[in-house]
């Protein structure tokens, strides 16, 4: 069964507003608030060099875009599917984290519990 982590206040974020999250083993991820208000969910590794995307800044997406940007090189994914637009790594995508929404509309991560 896997392991379920509630984030906190994903409820209230804005379109194209995230959050940054500590998993269960360790790994950072983040939720996205998708402009038509799902969610979407991804691992914070760039796929060109195994690097966080925000740099430790909890920033995510550049809103003037609408497209999550990697800040070590300006790689820029799609919100909704992670899929790189722009950049050194253009095809390839993010790792997606699976989730759901509870009752109260937030944001719900499922994780491996090994």
């Amino acid at each position: 069964m896997p392991l379920r982590t509630v984030i906190a206040g994903s409820e209230q974020l804005g379109p194209l507003r995230s959050v940054a999250v500590r998993l269960p083993d360790g790994a950072d991820a983040f939720v996205v608030r998708l402009p038509e208000g799902g969610f979407s969910a991804f691992l914070n590794r760039c796929p060109h060099w195994n690097v966080d995307l925000d740099m430790g800044l909890g920033e995510f997406v550049d809103p003037a875009i609408g497209l999550i940007v990697c800040r070590n090189h300006g790689a820029e994914f799609a919100v909704d599917s992670g899929l790189c637009l722009h950049g050194p790594c253009a095809g390839d995508r993010l790792c997606a984290v699976p989730f759901e929404r509870d009752d109260e509309g937030r944001a719900v991560l499922l994780t491996d519990p090994w």
